[in-house]
Order: structure tokens, then C-alpha cells, then sequence
């Protein structure tokens, strides 16, 4: 880790009075986690602000707390001093964070595979880690810490024994990959899908497009390459203007990593590479073969042999929330979680995923709002309307201020198919428990914040309880 004399000088800041720490164990952000001899980042939010934490810090044993100008006159206005308590001044902590993590990431001389795109960049990087994993120590992001706070805690969990690193970018307004990008410093990124997302920050999707292609204008200039969805021609162009090295993957002709004969069989998702290199891995989800696709195509163009890896890797990586399939006793149901995330493209593939799972009773979905899709938020909810009207379906449950949308809209394209709307998780499982039997299958799909999770829960619970008795 770095010393405070390195630290000081990286982040231009100021240091008041002497740490007993000459060198840091860990970084962080949050004093709930905070582990003795970390540096402690006190970050501004819209609903926190870390300069409140800063005696939590210290008693935790924090060995210095970077802190701005207005914290430092805070605390001294709270009638502390910082006796035995190390604070370093800066203009910005967060930009002192992406500072010092860039500078920390400078010291390792390996490569960086950095993944960004609308959906999938989550299973992506945990493929790649697996994938690496068999042949050289990974440091691969940890969850979804991918943002300018995210990224900068996992570029810190650089050690030197590692040979290679995964991160994911992700970004909710211009210019953020091409801050990530800069303190990470990828020698290789892969675009999974361009999708709409977080519109309300980027306003449309042409800047979406622009964003994530910022990923390609720095690999552009350090003669890095390029991964991208070729099945995605606007994205394809707009790649190959960079003069860097760029790879597609995808079902289209012409994909250097082409994918074929693609079937979902009890519990594996079976796809050929090329009409020779033949994969069948354990899991869920058609929409999975691409980011595997993906991450086999990273792992060719570092110089593996595909055949290989279809005859070692043959289970594909579960990632909590997002297509999670679980069977359920008393009644024995299918539950798919895909509650992590949810935009109009991302829902239509999770969708037609489940339409193809083997379910011998009645498919149910539970679908809750898709957030941050700005002022189109409602067009979007009524062409997903439009969509589940047209799946063999047996009933449709909506949640969320887009709701009636959706249910209205079903209702118009197609009166036979039931629809019912609720307002609370709790009552949806209650509602649940009332209707399955065996052989019935739930889907839930909606953004993070409809917590579409209690749902299964409140299953799980009612289920517990009726083996018990």
C-alpha cells in the first residue's frame, strides 16, 4: 500500500499532524466495514456525508481520514483536535480517492480487462475470472463496485502476486467511462450490449452509445483492443472508427467469435463457438451464452485454446439476483429472480428465457417498474406491456408506478390474458401462496429498487412453515 509521504504528494493535500500508521492496510469509505490501519475517505453524498463518521473512524482505529476543506473546520467547530488523530486536507476527496487509486494501480505492470455495456457485465467478469482463474491469480472486482467510488476500492485490492485483472465500468452520464478508463488503464474492453439505461442521465441513446464507446477512444490511443457485440451494427460502426484493434462476437455472420446451435436444456445452456469449439455449461438463461461468448472471446484473444476450455469449463457462473433459479417444496415451484436490474431489452431476453424453461403448470410473472428510463419512462412500460401480452403466459402481476400501464396495456392487446396489479411485495407472495400447486413457475423481473426479492422470501417462508407443520 502506499506511505503518507506518497499520499500527500498524489493528492496535493495537506496533512495535519502525524499518523502512527507509515502505511496503509486498506482504503475505505465506509466505517461499518473500516478495518484497523485503513485510510478512511469521508465522501460527500446526497444522503450521507462521511465527515459525520469521522469518530467512528478513529476509534475503529483508522490510521488518517481525508477529509475537505469545510470537514476540517467542522471538526475543529465540534471541539475536537486532531491529537493521535491523523486528517489530510484536500479540495476534493473524491477526486483525492481517484487520484490515489490511480496512482496505486500504476505500480502493477499487468494487464486490466475492463467490461462496461447495458446489461451483463456482472456475469461477464465473474466468467472471466473463472476462466483465468484456471491458469493465473485474478484480482476481479468485488460485486457491483464499478462507478468512480466502486472502482477506485477494487483497483486497492491489487496485490503483487496477481498476473491479471477484471473490473467492470459502469456509468450513468457522459464522461464517466473515460474517467474509469483513466484511472484503471485497460489494456483490453469488451462492450457487451448497448440497451436504453439510465436515460434520465444520459438523456438519450445516442449518448449511451457515445459513453460506452469512450471505453474504445482510450483503448484506441494506448493500442489496446476492443470487444464488442457485433450483432449490434450501430455499435459495431461506431467501434471501428477508433483506429485500435476491435473484435466482435456475437450470431451475426461475419463475428470473428460467431455463436450457434443455441438451446436451453434441463439446467444447461448448450452453444457452439464457430460450428466447432462446443460448449454445455450448468445454468439458466439463453441471454447467458453471449456474456459467456464474451468472456471466451477475451480469453482467445489473450491465447487460449478454445477447445480446451470446452472440455475444462462446464459450469456457468451464478450471480445472486440475476436469472437465479430456484425450486421451491410444498408446492415444488420454479422461482427466477432477476431482480437486480431491469431495462426494456434486458427484460425482453430474461422473458423469452423463462418462456423456454421446462414449466408444466401455470407461468407467472411478477414485473415491477424499470427505473431511470427518464421521459420516456412510460413508452417503455407500455411496449413491455405490449410484449407480455403477446407470451404464453398465465398471469401477469405488476408493481410499481407503471403498473396500470402495463396492466392497461395488456388488457387492450390481449383482454384473455389475466392481469392483476398490487402495491406491496408482501401482498403479491401472500396472493402466491393462495394460487400455486406443483409444477407452476414465477418469474420476477424489476430494477433494485423494487426489491422484487421479498417476494421469494415471503415463498420461502410460507413454504418453511407448511413443511414444519
Amino acid at each position: 500500500m502506499l506511505s503518507v509521504d506518497e499520499i500527500v504528494q498524489v493528492t496535493n493535500g495537506k496533512l495535519v499532524s502525524r499518523s502512527r500508521f507509515e502505511r496503509f492496510t486498506s482504503v475505505s469509505t465506509d466505517t461499518r466495514t473500516l478495518e484497523k490501519g485503513a485510510l478512511f475517505f469521508a465522501l460527500r453524498g446526497e444522503k450521507y456525508d462521511g465527515h459525520q463518521f469521522l469518530n467512528d473512524a478513529f476509534q475503529k482505529s483508522a490510521a488518517t481520514a481525508v477529509i475537505d476543506e469545510k470537514g476540517y473546520q467542522e471538526f475543529h467547530g465540534r471541539g475536537l483536535t486532531p491529537h493521535d488523530r491523523c486528517l489530510l486536507v484536500v479540495s476534493d476527496v473524491y477526486q483525492a480517492l481517484g487520484a490515489l487509486a490511480k496512482a496505486y494501480r500504476e505500480k502493477f505492470n499487468i494487464p486490466v480487462i475492463a467490461i462496461t455495456g447495458s446489461a451483463g457485465k456482472t456475469t461477464t467478469k465473474e466468467c472471466l475470472k473463472t476462466l483465468l482463474g484456471m491458469q493465473w491469480r485474478v484480482c476481479g472486482g468485488v460485486g457491483n463496485l464499478n462507478n468512480h467510488i466502486g472502482l477506485p476500492l477494487n483497483l486497492f485490492k491489487l496485490t503483487p502476486s496477481d498476473q491479471v485483472a477484471v473490473f467492470e465500468f459502469g456509468a450513468s452520464a457522459p464522461g464517466e467511462i473515460c474517467y474509469l478508463s483513466s484511472l484503471a488503464k485497460p489494456s483490453v474492453g469488451v462492450i457487451t450490449c448497448i440497451h436504453p439505461a439510465h436515460l434520465k442521465g444520459f438523456g438519450s441513446l445516442d449518448k449511451i452509445y457515445e459513453s460506452k464507446c469512450e471505453l474504445g477512444e482510450f483503448l484506441a490511443k494506448e493500442g489496446g483492443t476492443l470487444i464488442v457485440l457485433g450483432d449490434d451494427p450501430r455499435l459495431l460502426n461506431q467501434a471501428r472508427k477508433f483506429k485500435g484493434h476491435v473484435i466482435s462476437f456475437g450470431r451475426s455472420e461475419g463475428c470473428e467469435y460467431r455463436l450457434t446451435q443455441l438451446a436451453q436444456t434441463e439446467g444447461f445452456i448448450s452453444f457452439t463457438i464457430n460450428q466447432k469449439f462446443k460448449f454445455q455449461l450448468k445454468g439458466f438463461g439463453l441471454f447467458n451464452a453471449f456474456n459467456a461468448l464474451a468472456a471466451l472471446s477475451v480469453m482467445r484473444h489473450l491465447g487460449f485454446d478454445l477447445k480446451a476450455l470446452s472440455n475444462k469449463w462446464n459450469e456457468l457462473v451464478s450471480v445472486p439476483n440475476r436469472f437465479e433459479v430456484e425450486t421451491l417444496d410444498a408446492p415444488s415451484i420454479q422461482v427466477v429472480k432477476d431482480c437486480y436490474n431491469a431495462n426494456p431489452k434486458a427484460f425482453l431476453l430474461a422473458l423469452e428465457s423463462f418462456c423456454s424453461l421446462a414449466v408444466i403448470g401455470k407461468r407467472i410473472v411478477v414485473v415491477g417498474d424499470m427505473k431511470e428510463l427518464g421521459g420516456d419512462a412510460e413508452r417503455y412500460h407500455r411496449d413491455l406491456g405490449k410484449t407480455l401480452a403477446e407470451k404464453p403466459l398465465d398471469l401477469v402481476i405488476a408493481i410499481g408506478d407503471y403498473s396500470k400501464v402495463i396492466a392497461d396495456t395488456i388488457q387492450i392487446m390481449n383482454y384473455r390474458m389475466p392481469v392483476l396489479t398490487f402495491n406491496e411485495n408482501q401482498k403479491i407472495g401472500e396472493f402466491l401462496v393462495s394460487i400455486l400447486h406443483d409444477g407452476d413457475g414465477v418469474f420476477l423481473k424489476g430494477s433494485r429498487s423494487m426489491k422484487l426479492e421479498e417476494v421469494t422470501c415471503f415463498l420461502k417462508k410460507e413454504n418453511s412453515t407448511q413443511v414444519v407443520a
